[in-house]
């Protein structure tokens, strides 16, 4: 396994213990490998660690669940000595909660002491999440001789061995990366009569550092019901360790099954994960026929008066509603309901200019664009309201108010009705399916089974919440919201194509029947671009239109009674200013709520771990 990150006090507080499998039982062969991984140099210094174990004794309890898996109860003992001198406060102990790629259901039933008196003790994952930390600590510290017996269960303790086609225990105790030197370490197998007939007779024990094939002793007996075979009992240094192998026939245990349908969870992965891309190919199929828009205009013709639908509306067809509120300024200025004031700024340090919106009459408009008005105008303001990103109150008003132009656009015909069910149906199916793909495949990955396979699931889960959110904010237009937005599309061509194509549009019969002028002239031009300027904001096309539009008032010698200025009139200076008002009011007022957030971290305290196989894990002290 690989080392766990720690702290440097961890780092001397822990003894690691590894353990391993191999699949060769014989006794004590000279080129026997006792674990499958390297131990990791402790980097162990005085200190917490600077004390021995008189003995360690330990007795697993062998056995079998309801489904033939093998069981494994583990009592084990440690005596530590401590010094006199006030160093210490307890142990950690480190099990494993993995063995052979799979998990082992560790559960800590107790910690007592010499007399059998419970010790507290807690228990968590360390960073890694490879070793569950088991930490007794008093509130004072201790001294001398002091007994620490550790109970806790694990489940799928064996393997099966190709090479010899056995199953096999084969366990480690008290590792090889420990500071500590132990008087005297033990291990004891007790293997129940019904297991005990499947036992073969091979039995191993193996002492000494990493990888040594040092045999020590092994005995067996039975009686009582049971057979135990007893291994060890041999003195350790530092960094050594008593390994225990044992021999049943093949089958003896049913091996866990790791493949992906092993578990319910394969299988309500695999439901979840079809239902989802079923849900999901089916709201792609009602996207592209029962949501799609009515068919527009074959062609773009260029448009140069204003459409019968108002400014609102169109950004609502359009998409733009981040424009909205800066059009309907622009569009009640050029009527003549409002003036727009320029006035330079009193905050220091501020060049920009402040923009103020001065009531002048409501005359003339719709019960929409009236709602729009008292909105800017209302008690609060009376005849004038500065225009302010800080200016709460009118954002969330233009937030209302688009929604509710956006219920009038449906309610008018520019929306098909009916289409929300059967969206809503396959969104919610395709989300919740989706979710449920996702959470299934975490549970299996948690418990490692079917290796790469969950994920796979897991990623279609996640497209399938994707489009669910895609299908269910679709609302296709009518053969009328179809016709608007090809017409907004056709004051887009006559904005942004060349002057005197403009001027030819205008001359010709059907600019003429449009606009009710066969030889427009300046002032008639200026009247008809004042129009079209709202539009221009909200294509975003309003600097290149004010252009145009402050050359026609400075070849009239007037100027818009709409905007004031803080200098005489200049076309340039003109056309700067209305872009940065539209840019402005877009920004303070785009009808999309402003949200904050904030994310935590947490983490907590670890310890170094090594190991090769399964069970045992590591002690050192407090």
């Amino acid at each position: 396994m690989r080392p766990i990150p720690v702290t440097a006090r961890l780092m001397t507080a822990l003894v690691v213990t590894g353990l391993g499998f191999t699949g060769l039982l014989t006794a004590a062969p000279a080129n026997a490998t006792v674990l499958e991984a390297a131990p990791v140099a402790s980097g162990v210094s005085a200190g917490v660690d600077d004390f021995s174990f008189s003995s360690y004794d330990a007795d697993f309890y062998l056995g079998t669940d309801a489904d033939g898996r093998s069981t494994l109860k583990t009592v084990e003992t440690f005596v530590a000595e401590f010094p006199e001198a006030d160093q210490n406060r307890g142990i950690r102990r480190a099990i494993p909660v993995e063995y052979d790629g799979h998990p082992t259901d560790v559960h800590v039933e107790s910690v007592v002491d010499q007399n059998g008196e419970p010790r507290g003790f807690e228990a968590e994952r360390n960073d890694d999440g490879d070793f569950l930390v088991v930490t007794v600590r008093a509130d004072e510290f201790v001294h001398g001789a002091q007994t620490y017996t550790f109970t806790y269960t694990q489940h799928n303790v064996t393997r099966h061995a190709d090479d010899t086609d056995v199953d096999e225990f084969y366990w480690d105790t008290v590792g090889f990366d420990s500071a500590q030197s132990f008087g005297s370490a033990t291990a004891r197998l007790h293997v129940p009569d019904p297991l005990a007939a499947s036992l073969t007779g091979e039995a191993s024990c193996y002492a000494g550092p990493y990888a040594s094939n040092t045999p020590c002793p092994v005995t067996t007996e039975s009686g009582d019901g049971e057979t135990v075979i007893t291994a060890g009992g041999v003195p350790l240094g530092a960094r050594e360790n008593v390994t225990i192998a044992v021999g049943f026939a093949s089958d003896t245990f049913v091996p866990r099954d790791d493949s992906y349908l092993g578990a319910w969870q394969g299988w309500a992965q695999l439901g979840s994960g079809l239902l989802a891309l079923a849900a999901a190919v089916l709201a792609i199929v009602w996207r592209t026929t029962g949501l799609r828009d009515a068919r527009g205009r074959p062609t773009i013709i260029a448009e140069y008066t204003p459409p019968q639908a108002d400014v609102f509306t169109s950004a609502v067809i359009l998409k733009r509603t981040s424009r909205a509120a800066a059009s309907g300024f622009v569009d009640l200025a050029v009527r003549g309901n409002l003036q727009i004031v320029e006035k330079p700024s009193e905050k220091m340090w501020s060049k920009k200019p402040e923009y103020w919106l001065q009531a002048v009459h409501s005359d003339g408009l719709t019960a929409q664009e009236l709602e729009f008005y008292r909105l800017i105008f209302d008690d609060a303001t009376g005849g004038s309201r500065e225009l302010s990103k800080t200016d709460t109150a009118l954002a969330k008003g233009v937030q209302t108010f688009l929604k509710t132009v956006r219920a009038k656009a449906i309610a008018d015909g520019y929306y098909k009705k009916g289409t929300a069910g059967r969206s809503l149906l396959l969104s919610a199916v395709a989300f919740v399916a989706g979710v449920a793909t996702i959470i299934f495949g975490a549970m299996l990955n948690s418990q490692d089974r079917g290796g790469a396979l969950p994920f796979i699931p897991i990623a279609i889960g996640v497209l399938c919440v994707g489009l669910s959110w895609v299908v269910l904010a679709r609302t296709p237009l009518t053969a009328s919201g179809a016709e608007l937005r090809d017409y907004l599309k056709g004051i887009e061509l006559y904005l942004t194509v060349a002057e005197e194509d403009r001027f030819r549009m205008l001359q010709s019969p059907e600019g003429a029947l449009k606009t009710q002028v066969t030889s427009p002239d300046g002032g008639q031009i200026v009247e008809i671009y004042e129009k079209l300027l709202p539009f221009a904001v909200l294509w975003g096309v309003e600097d290149e239109w004010a252009k145009v539009l402050g050359t026609y008032y400075e070849n009239q010698q007037t100027q818009p009674g709409w905007y004031g200025g803080t200098a005489g009139f200049n076309a340039g200076y003109f056309a700067a200013s209305v872009g940065s008002f539209a840019a402005a009011s877009a920004a303070s007022y785009s009808g999309s709520a402003a949200s904050t957030s904030s994310s935590s971290s947490g983490g907590s305290g670890g310890g170094g771990f090594s190991g090769g196989g399964g069970g045992g894990g590591g002690v050192g002290g407090v």
